[in-house]
């Protein structure tokens, strides 16, 4: 292949990566010492950034085929005789290599560390080491929020959680499917999304993080209001980029939150259908470990297509809480967890008027999470005040 086109952020180190992409030395051409096209004395692997508008690149391509010589474009546009190999990866032995000065078992902070630089990858352990003092998944994928993202309505989320009690479907999910994905054991077996059902407060946002978070990967969220703007075509290439950096930075989960309200399909709205049509496409066809999480209030709103097998691999829904125990056993784990911030004694005065509270209020049968943790704050800062 003469002519191959790639694109990178880290342009510093494009020389090193494509010499460890392919076993060979590739060394930086200088067009000015070849005016007359190339030659056998540059060698046979090149790379270069920028082309130079008066050399004529259909002779260029001709002569290295002639010379069974290969030159890299890196970053250069509008050469349309390379073959477009898109975004040149980051080898994970090569970021091995970067990170094993910091950390014994790397291989758990690679995967929080997917879709960065070289360059980034080492700072980001850095400033790891100098914050937390240990190059950790949890560390790594804290200080990833402070980047910022290039891609409009992609998000990454912040996954620390004071307190969360799992949905047995959860750990089920995780003891299984979790770890072939975490294992990235086998493509073709390796799980692609949940559809996450359920009234709001009862859970569906937590579950996105506690997922990511055992899985030790960045969760981002897919912001599809902002993916709409108003001139024609933005919209879809807005999605597009969010996309292709959602794939960048793989392996992650991604996380669709009510999709049925920006998704809301008819005739009269164009761009949601074409939206929609890019979505599908990429759920369908992508080789990157992303894993897909959507989350719904009214699952009868979805498009089929949109939660089909192979796209999906199924549902966990999320309800009320029905036993009156559970949801006291759920407040008693919630004020528990506030021991490092409280001194015992206001926590346990309010465990008593929570049980009272909840008792007087679980006739309703509207009782979920969010609810009890509300209850919780509430009579917490008012026992605070009162003592």
């Amino acid at each position: 292949m003469p002519l191959i086109s790639v694109r990178t952020d880290d342009v510093l180190n494009a020389e090193r990566i494509l010499s460890h992409l392919v076993r060979k030395d590739f060394k930086l051409l200088d067009m000015n010492k070849y005016p007359r096209g190339p030659q056998r004395a540059m060698g046979d692997w090149l790379w270069l950034d920028k082309w130079p508008d008066e050399v004529e690149v259909k002779r260029w391509y001709e002569e290295l085929a002639a010379n069974g010589q290969t030159l890299v474009l890196v970053n250069v546009e509008g050469c349309e005789e390379a073959f477009d190999a898109g975004v040149m990866p980051v080898p994970r032995d090569l970021a091995a290599d970067e990170l094993e000065a910091y950390a014994a078992d790397v291989g758990p902070v690679l995967d929080a560390l997917g879709g960065l630089t070289l360059k980034d990858l080492k700072e980001v352990a850095v400033l790891a080491m100098s914050e937390y003092g240990e190059l950790t998944p949890a560390s790594v994928t804290d200080l990833r929020r402070r980047l910022p993202m290039t891609a409009r309505g992609l998000y990454q989320v912040d996954c620390r959680v004071p307190f969360y009690l799992p949905d047995s479907s959860l750990d089920d999910w995780l003891s299984v499917d979790g770890e072939i994905w975490r294992r990235n054991m086998s493509r073709r077996l390796r799980p692609k999304g949940l559809l996450f059902t359920g009234w709001p407060g009862t859970g569906k946002t937590m579950a996105a993080k506690y997922l990511a978070r055992e899985l030790g990967v960045p969760l981002y969220r897919l912001d599809l209001g902002s993916i709409f703007h108003r001139y024609v075509g933005d919209s879809e290439e807005n999605m597009r980029r969010a996309l292709a950096e959602a794939d960048r930075a793989e392996p992650c989960v991604l996380l669709i939150d009510e999709v049925e309200k920006a998704l809301k399909v008819d005739d009269d709205n164009a761009v949601a259908s074409r939206i929609l049509g890019s979505l599908l496409w990429w759920m369908q066809e992508r080789e990157s470990r992303v894993l897909v999480l959507m989350t719904t209030n009214d699952p009868q709103a979805l498009p089929r297509e949109l939660i089909r097998e192979e796209r999906l691999d199924g549902g966990i829904a999320f309800s009320y809480i029905k036993q009156l125990s559970h949801a006291q056993d759920f407040a008693e784990s919630l004020l528990h967890s506030m021991e490092n911030e409280l001194e015992p004694g206001p926590l346990l005065r309010v465990l008593g008027e929570v049980k009272v509270r909840l008792r007087d209020l679980f006739s309703l049968n509207t009782m979920t999470p969010a609810s009890i943790t509300h209850i919780v704050h509430d009579l917490v800062r008012k026992d605070l005040v009162r003592s």
